[in-house]
Formats: structure tokens, C-alpha cells, sequence
């Protein structure tokens, strides 16, 4: 996917560029998917983590509601993105802090999709 240069967020010249990923289906089929993480929401707990700062847990939880809340508004008042986008929330560690296989989720939500 072709490279897009923008000015954002204190960030001159910043490059975007798109992965796509290859997701393994149970038949002999592969998926292609186009998907990005919550890069903000990573370097707001990273600085979190690093600062050593402690926070509520229902702040955290009110913070990543708001990002979601607003970047759904966003996706969807963007009249190009509204058909083309769609934003999985899902809690990114399990029970025991391990890290959910975000593959596990896409593939799940293909296949309803599919339905």
C-alpha cells in the first residue's frame, strides 16, 4: 500500500504506511487483512509503565473508552472510511497478563462476517 505523509500531532513529515497480514484459515483458504493497532493507547501505558505513575484502573478504562468512542465518531463522519473500516475493541491480555493472539479475534470476526 502506497506510503502518506501528513503533519499530526507534534509530528512533522510523519509517514503512514499499511500492513497487511496473512491469516491462516482451517481450509486451504488464506486472508489478507489491513489492520493497525491503538498505537496511541500503547505509548499512553508504556509512558505509564516507564514513568513508574500510578493510575485507577477505571481512569485507564475511561480513557481507552473515549479513544474508542471517538475514533468510531471519526470513521464514521469520514463518508469514504464508513463502509470500508470497522474497529474491533477487544482487551488486548488475558487472565494471567499474557498477550491475546489478535489473529484469533480477526479470524473470528471474518468468519461472522461470512455468515
Amino acid at each position: 500500500m502506497e506510503e502518506v505523509i501528513r503533519c499530526r500531532g507534534g509530528v512533522i513529515k510523519r509517514s503512514y504506511k499499511n500492513s497487511v497480514y496473512k491469516l491462516e484459515n482451517n481450509s486451504d483458504k488464506l486472508w489478507y487483512v489491513c489492520a493497525e493497532g491503538a498505537t496511541p493507547l500503547l505509548t499512553y501505558y508504556e509512558s505509564l509503565r516507564e514513568s513508574g505513575l500510578k493510575t485507577r484502573q477505571d481512569l485507564n478504562n475511561l480513557i481507552v473508552e473515549q479513544f474508542y468512542k471517538t475514533l468510531k465518531h471519526l470513521v464514521w463522519d469520514y463518508v469514504d472510511c464508513r463502509e470500508e473500516a470497522e474497529l474491533i475493541y477487544y482487551k488486548a491480555l488475558d487472565n494471567f497478563d499474557k498477550p491475546i493472539d489478535v489473529g484469533v479475534i480477526l479470524q473470528k470476526r471474518i468468519k461472522e462476517l461470512m455468515k
